[in-house]
C-alpha cells in the first residue's frame, strides 16, 4: 500500500509540471508579468477659463461708426453768448464762427462781420444758426412756412447760396503735378478737403451698420487703411476707421457682436491667426449646437470675404467665398487654448477701440 501511494504522488507532480510546457525542472523557472485588464486613464486637457467679453454689451459695439477719428465741426464751440457788447450801435448777443455777430430789431435777426459792417439787415428772418465752418441757416418766422435760407461765409464776408450749392458734396481727383499719382479728395460746396485718399467711393447708407443719422457717407482708402467719410444734413465730414472684419461669438450662452475698427489691431489679429499651429485630426468635428464659437469675417464693407469660426474644441471652419459665387470650404484643428486665446484678444484688444472697453485711465471722460 505504501508504495502504491509513493508511485501515485510522483505521478501527480510529473504531471503538474507537464502544464508549464518543456521546462527544465532543475533551473528556476522565470516569473510571469500579470496582465493588465483596464484601460490606461489619459489625463483631461486643462483648458484656460475664459468669460464674455463686457464692451460687447454696449450698443456702440454694434455700431460701425464707433471709432471717430476726426469731427469736423463741433455747433457748440461754434456759438459764444456775449458779456459785453463789441460794437456801439448795435446790441449783439451772439457771436457764430469767432467773427461774426447776431442782434435783434423788431424780433428779427441782423449779422454784423468783426468791422460793425452789416451782411444781414434785420428784417426777414428771426433765428440764425451756424451749421458749419462756412455756414449759416437763417429761419424765416414759423407761422410763413417758408424754407431755410443759406448763407456762405469766408473772410469776414458771405452770400446767399441755393440749397442745391449749399448741400452739395463731390469727388474731387488732385494731383500735385502730372507725374504723381492721382489722389482723391471730398469737394462740399465747392471747396476741397485737404484729406486726401487713394482712392473714394459713395456707399449705400443701407450698408452701413449704425444708429447714427447722416446725409451722405463715402469709403476712402489710403494705403492699408479704411475710413468712412460720415456727412451730415449739413456737409460736414465726421471720419471714422472703418471695419475690416466683424467678429460673432457666443459665450456662456450669451450671444455678442463687434467690428475691429483699427487697421493695426487688424494686422495683428490677422498674424495671430497665421501663426496657430494645427493637429492632426483624428475625431469628427461636433455637432453640438450648444458649444460657444467665436466667427471672424473679413472682407466687410471691401474685398472678398472669408470667414473663420472655432469652438472650444480647437475644430476651426474657415469659408472663402470668391467674386464669382463660388465657396471654398475646410476644417483645421488646432489646439483647444486657441479659442481662450481668441476671446481673449476680443476682450483686451479690439474692446479698447470702443468707449466702453478703455480701461477707465485711458477714457475720454477722465
Amino acid at each position: 500500500m505504501r508504495l502504491g501511494l509513493c508511485l501515485t504522488l510522483a505521478a501527480v507532480g510529473f504531471a503538474l509540471c507537464g502544464c508549464d510546457g518543456d521546462v527544465n525542472s532543475s533551473s528556476p523557472q522565470e516569473e510571469k508579468t500579470p496582465v493588465q485588464t483596464t484601460t490606461a486613464q489619459t489625463q483631461p486637457v486643462e483648458v484656460r477659463e475664459y468669460s464674455f467679453p463686457e464692451f460687447a454689451r454696449s450698443p456702440s459695439a454694434r455700431d460701425m461708426l464707433s471709432n471717430v477719428i476726426n469731427v469736423g465741426f463741433d455747433p457748440e464751440e461754434a456759438e459764444s453768448f456775449l458779456e459785453t457788447d463789441p460794437f456801439k450801435d448795435y446790441t449783439c448777443d451772439r457771436c457764430l464762427g469767432g467773427e461774426y455777430y447776431t442782434f435783434y430789431d423788431n424780433d428779427f435777426v441782423g449779422l454784423l462781420n468783426s468791422d460793425g459792417t452789416l451782411l444781414v439787415t434785420p428784417d426777414t428772418y428771426t433765428s440764425a444758426k451756424m451749421v458749419s465752418s462756412d455756414l449759416i441757416v437763417f429761419s424765416y418766422p414759423e407761422n410763413s412756412k417758408k424754407k431755410n435760407s443759406y448763407f456762405e461765409v469766408s473772410g469776414g464776408f458771405g452770400r446767399f447760396v441755393s440749397s442745391e450749392e449749399a448741400l452739395s458734396a463731390e469727388i474731387t481727383p488732385v494731383s500735385d503735378n502730372e507725374n504723381s499719382a492721382v489722389q482723391y479728395a471730398l469737394s462740399v460746396r465747392g471747396k476741397t478737403d485737404p484729406a486726401v485718399y487713394d482712392s473714394i467711393e459713395k456707399l449705400d447708407p443701407s450698408d452701413v451698420v449704425t444708429e447714427k443719422k447722416f446725409k451722405e457717407i463715402y469709403r476712402a482708402v489710403i494705403g492699408s487703411r479704411v475710413y468712412l467719410l460720415v456727412l451730415d444734413n449739413y456737409m460736414n465730414i465726421t471720419v471714422c476707421e472703418a471695419p475690416y472684419a466683424q467678429i460673432s461669438f457666443k459665450i456662456g450662452g450669451e450671444y455678442g457682436t463687434c467690428y475691429v475698427l483699427d487697421g493695426d489691431d487688424y494686422s495683428e489679429l490677422v498674424k495671430m491667426i497665421q501663426s496657430f499651429g494645427a493637429e492632426t485630426m483624428s475625431v469628427k468635428p461636433s455637432k453640438d449646437e450648444a458649444l460657444d464659437y467665436i466667427r471672424i469675417e473679413s472682407g466687410v464693407l471691401q474685398g472678398e470675404k472669408r470667414v473663420f469660426t472655432m469652438s472650444p474644441d480647437g475644430f476651426c471652419l474657415t469659408e472663402s467665398f470668391s467674386a464669382d459665387g463660388s465657396i471654398n470650404r475646410f476644417f483645421t484643428l488646432y489646439p483647444k487654448d486657441t479659442f481662450v486665446d481668441l476671446v481673449g484678444w476680443v476682450g483686451e484688444v479690439a474692446g479698447n477701440e470702443y468707449p466702453d472697453g478703455r480701461p477707465a485711465e485711458s477714457s475720454p471722460e477722465q
